[in-house]
């Protein structure tokens, strides 16, 4: 029987905001991740902050990588200060994620940038972003919806030929939670997919398997809807044949 394949999860780093425990920091990760990647047939291996070399060891046994959705990126690292609608920043805990994505990739391990983790991709490619989509952008709707996590707010229109057309139509139907979004795209990736307001909701490396989406598919996962489920499956198809390719190149060499 074939291995399950180990999809790194990096988690959200956090201090406790209560009197009780102040300062105490948490791993935290929702488990719709965890379960999304398990009804796409992998297994999940949450990662926290760690010693470079320590991290690298974890990620060797991974064949692929997700980064998970969080709170605001610290507009330091694309060279802007702060906004007034700046929400709020873990700079460690972006640090650390652009550790993970740097390992990575260095690896040839395929990455997933889910939501703030697509938005990070971009920034530490040399992207930038609005720190508050609707105050900088006139031409935005409302991205963070009110509805239960699972339900469709928008639809985004997704690019012919980007990775996502291989199994999705030309439009799709996505949750949204976000007040941030990518302005300056990274110069060595594309737009995958757009929401009618022109909002980048996607987007992919020219060369690389490095792939984000603005939206939630694990939320959406959690009450089975089918699109979500075809993405996380592609996904994970992909970190497998990227995994079985590099096994036969050992066998020949």
């Amino acid at each position: 029987m074939a291995l399950k394949p180990i999809i790194g999860i990096a988690a959200q780093i956090l201090k406790d905001p209560s009197d009780q425990f102040i300062g105490q920091r948490y791993v935290r990760l929702n488990e719709d991740y965890i379960e999304a990647i398990k009804k796409a047939g992998g297994i999940a291996m949450v990662l926290t902050d760690l010693p470079i070399k320590d991290l690298e060891v974890l990620l060797l046994r991974c064949d692929g990588l997700i980064l998970s959705g969080g709170w605001d990126i610290d507009p330091l690292l694309y060279r802007e200060t702060e906004h007034s609608k700046l929400g709020r920043i873990n700079r460690k805990n972006d640090d650390f994620f652009i550790d993970a994505l740097n390992l990575a990739e260095n690896l040839g391990i395929p990455i997933l940038g889910i939501c703030k983790g697509h938005q990070l991709i971009n920034v530490a490619h040399g992207g930038s972003l609005y720190q508050d989509l609707e105050s900088q952008n006139t031409k935005a709707f409302h991205h963070f919806q009110k509805g239960n996590r699972a339900d469709y707010s928008h639809f985004v229109f997704i690019e012919s030929d980007s990775w996502l057309s291989q199994f999705y139509p030309e439009q799709i139907l996505v949750n949204s939670f976000h007040h941030q979004a990518i302005k300056k795209l990274a110069d060595d990736f594309k737009i995958s997919a757009l929401s009618k307001d022109g909002v980048i909701e996607a987007i992919e490396h020219k060369n690389k398997p490095i792939f984000g989406v603005q939206w939630h598919p694990e939320m959406l996962l959690s009450e089975n809807e089918e699109n979500a489920l075809l993405l996380m499956k592609r996904f994970i198809r992909y970190c497998i044949d990227r995994n079985e390719i590099e096994e036969e190149l050992d066998r020949i060499d």
